[in-house]
């Protein structure tokens, strides 16, 4: 009937416009995160805005059809009568700009940040998504934030987390049927890149051990695998360590690594915009995080087809890799253990290539169709593929 024709296509209307927003475009994986999701919406129908409410350049920059607003809401207080005054006049501009945007849904990343969304869609009928992209437990916030977001995640239509060890935190702080668990994908455009990379400049004669992610603090756990690779490297002087990043510790990693005698079988590579040639020439790769969100890194590292070792943090490790099928999962923190498992997989070249097949299934698992279906699930964003399967 005709009224269903317009019904129909009023509900797509009202569901193409979505608003994505977070602090910057800095190099952390959750902003790739999210430019993926925009990108992904954006080609497949949707009218996409991604809004940062901070100041610096774009690290990972969306696809032009993707609107991009810069806003400027930082401001340095020197007493309590500014700082409120200022976190006021942040709720109302991102308010206006949101309304602007005429959403039918709203996704926000980031503990302060979901915190400033929910607070400035207070009062409207628009669908709030929120989601963390770090194992909250571990990074606690000011008591003023937490408690901020402990009334208010309440309101979101859906808090998304990562995995499934996360699951009993967000039901402490919304409905649990308005949780949802969905990791992140191995998005069509990273495995191309994946795919394309030629390796032949960043192969050595030797073996290698690689490690990637920021230098800024010891979360990533590149001190214990300094330690780990100590115990090892000097009896494989064909083998080396590798490490892809950068911040504020790596000089003292590099100190770290010399007073244990194995500076010259490390190698720091600094933050490259495209990783993946060094990856994918890997023997092994290691997580050594004492805690993680969801670690794309190691998602990319098994759909790269390499054997990969991880100390078993909380969360994520142990949802994507099978014990002694596609990778190997160690305690955490466990120096000996760590040093323990890389060495068993330096000296049996042919488990490395079974694991490695085995990892590569990752990309089945983690299908951007399939995580882009959970993700259109709890927005209600309709877009051109998931209206033809359903037709």
């Amino acid at each position: 009937p005709l009224s269903f024709i317009f019904y129909t296509q009023t509900c797509q209307e009202s569901c193409m416009n979505i608003t994505l927003i977070i602090s910057t475009l800095s190099s952390g994986g959750a902003e790739r995160v999210l430019v993926g999701l925009a990108n992904w919406w954006a080609s497949h129908g949707a009218n996409v805005t991604i809004i940062t409410y901070s100041g610096g350049d774009d690290f990972y920059v969306p696809v032009p059809s993707v609107r991009r607003l810069r806003l400027d809401l930082r401001r340095n207080s020197s007493n309590l009568f500014d700082t409120v005054r200022f976190f006021i006049w942040r709720i109302i501009t991102l308010r206006r700009v949101i309304k602007s945007t005429k959403p039918g849904c709203v996704v926000s990343f980031l503990d302060q940040t979901n915190i400033l969304t929910l607070l400035a869609c207070l009062g409207t009928s628009l669908r709030v998504v929120v989601s963390e992209r770090i194992d909250p437990r571990f990074y606690p916030i000011r008591p003023s934030w937490g408690l901020l977001r402990d009334m208010l995640y309440r309101r979101a239509d859906t808090v998304v987390v990562q995995t499934e060890s996360l699951r009993p935190w967000a039901e402490q702080r919304a409905l649990p049927t308005r949780v949802a668990v969905i990791p992140n994908a191995l998005d069509e455009e990273r495995i191309k890149l994946m795919d394309s990379v030629d390796i032949s400049s960043h192969r050595s004669d030797g073996y290698r051990i690689v490690a990637m992610g920021r230098m800024d603090d010891h979360q990533k756990g590149f001190d214990l695998l300094i330690q780990a690779c100590a115990k090892i490297l000097p009896a494989h002087i064909n083998w080396s360590l590798e490490l892809i990043g950068d911040g504020q510790l790596r000089s003292q990693l590099e100190q770290l690594a010399d007073q244990n005698g194995i500076r010259q079988q490390v190698h720091f590579h600094g933050r490259l915009k495209n990783p993946f040639a060094v990856m994918k020439g890997a023997d092994i790769f290691v997580l050594s995080s004492r805690v993680e969100g969801f670690p794309n890194v190691l998602l990319e590292a098994m759909g790269l087809g390499v054997a990969v070792v991880s100390f078993d943090c909380p969360s994520g490790p142990s949802e994507l890799i099978i014990p002694h099928v596609s990778g190997l999962l160690v305690p955490t923190e466990d120096v000996d253990a760590l040093a323990a498992a890389i060495q068993s997989l330096m000296v049996d070249p042919a488990r490395r290539a079974a694991m490695g097949a085995e990892a590569f299934r990752v990309r089945e698992r983690y299908a951007e169709s399939k995580i882009m279906g959970e993700w259109s699930r709890v927005t209600g964003v309709k877009n051109s593929m998931f209206t033809e399967s359903a037709t």
